[in-house]
């Protein structure tokens, strides 16, 4: 083989690992490892620690653009952001959706609210392995950011 082709298909292969990494299932991240992730071949934006009020709830952050952050603790993915700036979401959701449409829409699932507040509902999505919960935050009444993460963390 010559070089151009050999150039060629690693540039294909590269470009087929970024496109496995959808950011539309925010459940496939829990509980990925940092080398997971850098087999991903996505590479973050940014990476930034948040402290927490106590020393157990530091993170660091990988921020990936277009809204998508990826939260890790004790060196595994725990929780998954979408801000107001995704546009792949999970379970068909839409940044700017209106809080009453997605409620019929899951509870059309038979997904009912864990938790309800004001500006915020959380679900319980699953239990097993770990208990999964994905909680929706809300502007005017408008979807504006939303979380999925292991609630045993």
């Amino acid at each position: 083989m010559n070089k151009k082709l050999l150039l060629i298909l690693f540039a294909l292969l590269s470009v087929s690992n970024l496109t496995a990494f959808d950011t539309s299932d925010g459940e496939s991240f829990l509980g990925l490892t940092i080398e997971n992730l850098f087999q991903a071949q996505a590479v973050p934006l940014d990476i930034r620690p948040q402290r927490g009020v106590e020393e157990d709830e530091d993170n660091v952050v990988f921020f990936y653009g277009s809204g998508f952050s990826l939260f890790l603790f004790k060196n595994r993915v725990w929780q998954v952001r979408y801000d107001r700036r995704a546009t792949l979401l999970p379970y068909d959701l839409t940044i700017g959706e209106s809080r009453r449409s997605i409620l019929s829409r899951f509870l059309e699932r038979e997904l009912v609210p864990l938790v309800s507040g004001d500006d915020h509902v959380t679900f319980q999505l699953r239990d097993s392995p770990w208990p999964i919960r994905m909680s929706l935050y809300f502007d005017s009444d408008s979807l504006d950011d939303l979380y999925i993460y292991r609630s045993d963390f």
